[in-house]
This record gives structure tokens, C-alpha cells and sequence, in this order.
């Protein structure tokens, strides 16, 4: 068996197609339903109103405000309180009393909600209210007077927005009356605005009152502070200016020192690195070499003498007089070069020794000086204590004096760190409920509740669907597909004369047992049936590649699923082409071809296979002018497995198959009972006929004990289809006879 391949775009869209009623049927009552519930609410008004809140934060003592805001630190854990309080319910009952809405019709209880669906829709949304409001109206039945419920009724009715990114709050009130909407939404606003400046003037009358606490001891601590310091100093002889100016020329005078011998380490450092130059008698490389014009110059004319030197001595003798002569003044400016770089050299070593002795003397007068200024501070260190805490006492003193005075004038000014940006305004339109944009989302959220139902439904749908399917799956060809004729018959009107065919002529007496569950094709008119079973009989035909089939067996999984009508109606599709053909009914447990074709099954297969009759004596022909012959089951006999596995079975179908061209049997259903099994090696070939609803997995496992007996499976039929069908998208129109049916007989050539 094949394995399913992975569903594509057209599987999906097929799916759609076959549940597009249902889609339809979710989309519209869900429609429905959203329709009569946006026509029974009551139109709801929202109110808007936009504030800027900035961040204020009286400072005491450097100190953040007496209200512990930390907004310094965490930005967003300020403007989330100020969202708090906005939501606060002390606001919302001072904001209730403010307006008398305790009177109010629109915040009466029974008025909470208007109409079914919205008191429906209340009753939800009060179970997922923030369970602080639920506790605070337990623990309180009444906030500054004002009932638990009427706050409750507020605060649902009040929606305070952050816009994320700025320091904007957006204040929302939603009720029925536009005019009340606005009306309540300023009032809030401004009961915020002035529950801010209450707080501030609190904040600024207590800082003021411990400031006053505050002060009188830091006088008294300034006076005790300075009363120590004069007694320390007259005990211990210390006059605090004399003080002072001795410890500033010492502080002055180490300072030049440092100074100083800093510069003189410096050029110590210098001069060392020179005289270790002088010491490797790397005397070009001294700065003083390098920067001396004089040397440079000599260095030049000694290059020159020697470079005419050389050149002359290249041509004349060493007694030469002028060569002589050349000779002797490179030996004066060599003598000049050397007395000049040793006059540099000596200066070097000279200012070096130079550089070190200051440099000893300088730090001898660094740590005096040290010495010095070490015992003067020991001397004054517990004068320098007391003169510091009388400076602290001082300051002190001094800063809570003017921060008292910036927070009584900072008191009587009415500031706010709120301001409206909008205010509100009676809204023209209605905020809920919005046909439109409701209407819109029930029919996108039910477009996706309807998809997904069908794909639900589709996945618990365990039938093939169409050919394609059926071949994926079972891994065999498709001989064919056979339309539901009841449907079609009843959905076309006028369709039964033209494509239908309730009797055959060559049949006398035939009157249909099954009514329209049994249909029969025509041999003389163009009909839907003759084509869907001529196109099977045409795929059995070159279904082998060497010679076609000539004994075939028709199986089906289980019962009902159309298999005798089908071989019947092959048979006559076979006779039409003039070759003997005999079905054969191998159904010996239900037997049912003789009760479709219209004849007795007194005896049949089953008095041949127990030696009773002859076949010549049980197989009878349909028909005056037809070619087709049947041998019907015959009696129901108690082993039938047996008999069709016996090797006088075998012997008949040999006979059959010398006397007729085809030979078509009618087999039990596979899985039930094992006859089929058995018979499908005794035949050519073997074709599944598999009908509407059939699970799948049920026809796989037919298919696979056919082939574990060795059969030879030469496809499958699928049986009833609906051409209507999404399934069958592409092949109602080969089967659509009716387009190019004419009155007069003829077939257009469209």
C-alpha cells in the first residue's frame, strides 16, 4: 500500500468546498445572533478626556518629598500610582457625591445593564473583576459615605489609559448619556488635579512643623558646639587667626618645596640618561651633540677633507705636498670635533652632580618642612574638630532656616504637577455597540470557527473522498468512478429520460425490487450510467499490459457497498460488445444477482459444486438477443467456504473460462468472511468496489488480505459519489450528458 502524501493547497480548498454549507450555516448564525444582540443593547457613550502628568517633587533637606515618591529612581513606578490613584474609589465616591449621582437613575442597581444580552454580557464581566475592588467592598460597605455597589458600578464604568511612551493619561467614563459622560469625566479629572494639590500642601504643612521642631535644636546645638571650641582654645593658649595664617604659609612654603623638588627630580632624570650615554661613550647621540651648530658643522667639514682625502690619495703618493697638506687639516678639524664633543661631555657630568646635590638638599627641606606642618596639626587637631562641628552646627542651622521659609511661601502658591491637555465633550456618537466593526469581527471569528469545525469534521471523516485520494492510499488505479443516480435524479428535473434507464427491453417482466436504489443501463441511448460503467469497463480492459482480463471478481470490504449492481451493469456493458459473458454469483451466503437481473435461483454454483447439476443445466441467458448469461448462487449450502476453495471450483472456472470470452463473479464481501479470498486466485484479476463511507482503513486491510493471498488486484471503483461533491469538482462536468443532450437525438459537437 502506498502512504498518504502530505495535504496541499488543493486538499485545503477541497475541504472548504465540501463543508461550504457549513461555513455558511456558522458564518450566518453567528451573524444573526451578533445582529440581534448589537439591536438589543442600549448605546453606551464615551467620554474623553486627555491629562499631561509631570513629575513633582518637593525637595526637604535635599532629601525627596515627605510622600516617599521615588520617581528619581524608578520613572515608571510613579506614573503607575498616579494611575492608581486615578482608579482609586475615595476619587470615585468623591466624584459621586460631588455630582449627586447617588440619585441618578443611570446608577440605580436595576439599571446596571439595559436588555438581556447586556445584562448577559454584565454578569460575565463582573467575574473577572480585579479582585482589589472585590476585597476593598468586603472589608467596607461604604467609602466617604458612598455605597461598595455604587463605586463598584462606577469603576467599571471608568477606564484609565497610559500611553506608553509619554506622560499623557487618557480619562474614559462610558454611560448612556453623552452630556453626564463628559460631565463626570472633568469632574474626575479635576478631583485628581485637586486630590494632588491636597497631598502637597499636606506634604509642605508637615515639613513645615518638623522643620520648626528641627531648628530650635539645631540652635541649641550650635551654641553648645561653639561654647566647646572657645573653651579648648583658652585652655590650651590658641589663637584661632595666628592659627590659621602660621598653617597657610606652612601649607605655602611645603607647596613650593613639592614644587621644587619635583622640577629638580626631573632634571636629574634628564642629566642621568645623558651621563649614561657618556658612560657608553655614545657621545653623537647626547641632545647637546645633536643641537650644537658648531659640531655640526665641523662633522660636515671633516666629511668633506676626508672625502677629498681619499680622493687624492687615490691618484698621488703620500709625500705629495698639497696631499701632505690636506691630510693635516683633517687632523685639525678631527682634534677641533673632539675638543668641542669633550667640552659637552664635561658639562653634562657637571650638571649632573650638580642636579643630584640639589635634588638631596630639596628633599632634606621637604621633610622638614613635613616635620613641621605634622606637629602643628597634632597641635590643633581637636581645635580643627571643634571649629568643624561649630561650621556643621552653623550650616545646619542655616539650611533648615531658609528651607523653612522656601516651604511656607512654597505652601501658600496652588500649584499642580497635572495639566488637561482635553478636555472632555459630549460625544456625538455611540462607542458600543458598533454595528460595523461587531458585525465584522463575528463574521471573521465564526469564518474561522466554520473552518476549523470543517477541518475538525473532515479529520473525523475516515472515507475516500475521490479517486485521487483513493489511489494515494491504496496505492491502486482507479478503474472508475460511479455517480449516486438517486441524486442525481432527484436534483435534476427532467434528467430521467434522458439519463436515466429504469428498464431494459431484452429483460421481459423486469420491474426493479429496489425501486431507485437499482439502476440498470440502456443499450441504445446516451446515458450517464453506460458511460460511468463503459469508462470502468474500458479501464478493466487495459488494465494488463499483455492480454486483458477474461475472469474478473468483483469484492467489496463490507456489505452494501454497491458491488452486485456494479457487476451487473459491467456484464452488460461487455455484452454490448458482443462477446459471450457470464456472471457468475459467488455469493453463496446472500446471494442477490438473480433477484436484480429479474430471475429464479431455484438451483445454481452451489448444486454444480456439490455434483447435483451440470453448468449447461443452471446457467441461463438474459434475453432473446443478448449475450450475456448468469449462474445464480443457487441454495445456500452450510460450508460455502469450502466449496469455494475445493478443486471442483477450480475445474468450473477452467470450463468458464473455454466457453466465454468474459467472466465476471460477484464475490462476498472481504473482510466478514474469507470466500473472496480464496476466489481472488482462481481469477485473472480482482477489482475493489468501494462505497460511500467506507473507513479507509477498513479497505486497506481488505485490500491487504487480498494481496496476502496472492491476488491480483486490478484497481478500484468508487461507487455512489456524489458528482455535486467539491470532491468531484472536475468530473461533474464529464459526466454533464445533459449539456449536450438535443431533443432530436443528435449530440452536439460543442
Amino acid at each position: 500500500m502506498a502512504d498518504e502524501r502530505a495535504p496541499d493547497l488543493r486538499d485545503y480548498m477541497r475541504i472548504i468546498r465540501r463543508h461550504l454549507k457549513l461555513i455558511a450555516t456558522v458564518i450566518g448564525g453567528a451573524l444573526l445572533v451578533t445582529a440581534l444582540a448589537v439591536l438589543s443593547m442600549t448605546p453606551i457613550y464615551t467620554a474623553r478626556s486627555t491629562i499631561l502628568v509631570e513629575e513633582h517633587a518637593p525637595q526637604v533637606l535635599d532629601m525627596h518629598d515627605l510622600l516617599a515618591d521615588q520617581a528619581d529612581s524608578d520613572e515608571h513606578d510613579y506614573f503607575k500610582t498616579q494611575e492608581r490613584i486615578l482608579q482609586s474609589r475615595s476619587l470615585a465616591a468623591q466624584v459621586i457625591r460631588e455630582l449627586g449621582l447617588e440619585s441618578n437613575p443611570l446608577f440605580s442597581p436595576d439599571a446596571r445593564e439595559k436588555g438581556f444580552v447586556g445584562g448577559l454580557l454584565s454578569e460575565v464581566s463582573s467575574l473577572f473583576t480585579a479582585a482589589t475592588t472585590r476585597t476593598a467592598s468586603r472589608t467596607s460597605s461604604e467609602t466617604l459615605g458612598v455605597s461598595a455597589d455604587l463605586i463598584d458600578l462606577y469603576n467599571d464604568r471608568l477606564a484609565i489609559k497610559p500611553e506608553l511612551g509619554t506622560r499623557l493619561f487618557t480619562v474614559a467614563f462610558s454611560i448612556p448619556d453623552p452630556a453626564l459622560a463628559a460631565q463626570i469625566t472633568n469632574a474626575h479629572v479635576n478631583a485628581y488635579i485637586r486630590r494632588g494639590m491636597e497631598l502637597h500642601a499636606q506634604a509642605s504643612e508637615d515639613a513645615r512643623k518638623f522643620l520648626e521642631k528641627k531648628l530650635v535644636e539645631l540652635k541649641e546645638r550650635v551654641e553648645k558646639s561653639e561654647a566647646a571650641l572657645n573653651d579648648y582654645r583658652r585652655e590650651r593658649g590658641i589663637v584661632a587667626f595666628a592659627l590659621d595664617t602660621q598653617g597657610n604659609i606652612l601649607n605655602q612654603r611645603l607647596t613650593e618645596l613639592d614644587q621644587a623638588l619635583t622640577k629638580a627630580e626631573t632634571e636629574e632624570i634628564d642629566l642621568e640618561a645623558q651621563d649614561d650615554l657618556v658612560h657608553k661613550r655614545n657621545y653623537n647621540s647626547l641632545p647637546a651633540v645633536i643641537n650644537s651648530t658648531l659640531i655640526q658643522n665641523l662633522k660636515e667639514q671633516d666629511e668633506l677633507a676626508e672625502g677629498q682625502y681619499a680622493s687624492m690619495s687615490a691618484q698621488f703618493k703620500p709625500d705629495y705636498p698639497p696631499l701632505k697638506e690636506l691630510k693635516a687639516k683633517v687632523d685639525e678639524i678631527r682634534e677641533r670635533l673632539r675638543g668641542e664633543i669633550r667640552h659637552v661631555v664635561e658639562g653634562i657630568e657637571s650638571n649632573y652632580q650638580t642636579a643630584v646635590a640639589r635634588e638631596n638638599e630639596l628633599s632634606k627641606q621637604v621633610e622638614l618642612e613635613k616635620t613641621k606642618t605634622l606637629a602643628l596639626n597634632d597641635a590643633s587637631l581637636q581645635d580643627a574638630v571643634l571649629a568643624r562641628e561649630v561650621d556643621a552646627s552653623r550650616q545646619l542651622y542655616k539650611s533648615v532656616l531658609e528651607r523653612m521659609k522656601e516651604i511656607g511661601v512654597a505652601g501658600e502658591v496652588t500649584t499642580s504637577n497635572v495639566s488637561i491637555i482635553d478636555a472632555a465633550s459630549a460625544p456625538t456618537r455611540p462607542s458600543s455597540p458598533r454595528p460595523l466593526l461587531d458585525l465584522l469581527l463575528a463574521g471573521v471569528a465564526s469564518l474561522f470557527c466554520g473552518v476549523g469545525l470543517a477541518f475538525l469534521l473532515d479529520h473525523l471523516d475516515d472515507s475516500l473522498h475521490n479517486p485521487e485520494e483513493a489511489e494515494m492510499y491504496l496505492g491502486l488505479a482507479s478503474l472508475g468512478s460511479v455517480p449516486d443516480f438517486v441524486l442525481l435524479d432527484d436534483e435534476e428535473d427532467g434528467a430521467d429520460d434522458r439519463l436515466l434507464s429504469k428498464t431494459i427491453p431484452m429483460i421481459p417482466d423486469f420491474s426493479g425490487a429496489g425501486g431507485k436504489e437499482i439502476v440498470l443501463i440502456h443499450g441504445d441511448r446516451l446515458s450517464v450510467a453506460g458511460e460511468s460503467y463503459r469508462a470502468i469497463r474500458t479501464a478493466i480492459l487495459l488494465s494488463r499490459a499483455s492480454e486483458p482480463p477474461r475472469t474478473i471478481m468483483f469484492a467489496s470490504s463490507l456489505k452494501a457497498e454497491g458491488k452486485t449492481i456494479t457487476a451487473v451493469n459491467i456484464a452488460m456493458t461487455f455484452a454490448q460488445m458482443g462477446g459471450r459473458v457470464l456472471l457468475i454469483d459467488g455469493d453463496l451466503r446472500r446471494a442477490r444477482c438473480h433477484e436484480v437481473l429479474g430471475v429464479h435461483n431455484r438451483e445454481g454454483l452451489t448444486e454444480v459444486l456439490v455434483g447435483q447439476k451440470q453448468l449447461a443445466d443452471v446457467i441461463r441467458t438474459i434475453g432473446s438477443r443478448s449475450s450475456i448469461s448468469i449462474l445464480s448462487a443457487g441454495t445456500a449450502p452450510p460450508n460455502p467456504t469450502e466449496l469455494l476453495a475445493s478443486e471442483r471450483m477450480r475445474d468450473v472456472m477452467a470450463e468458464l473460462r473455454a466457453q466465454y470470452d468474459i467472466v465476471l463473479i460477484d464475490a462476498p464481501p472481504v473482510m466478514p468472511v474469507s470466500d473472496s479470498v480464496v476466489m481472488s486466485r482462481m481469477v485473472d484479476g480482482v477489482v475493489m468496489v468501494i462505497g460511500p463511507g467506507t473507513p479507509k482503513q477498513l479497505v486497506r486491510h481488505a485490500c491487504g488480505r487480498l494481496e496476502q493471498a496472492g491476488a491480483k488486484l486490478l484497481g478500484l471503483v468508487l461507487n455512489q459519489v456524489n458528482l455535486k461533491s467539491p470532491d468531484f469538482y472536475h468530473y461533474n462536468r464529464y459526466y454533464a450528458y445533459e449539456d449536450y443532450y438535443q431533443p432530436n437525438g443528435r449530440v452536439s459537437q460543442r
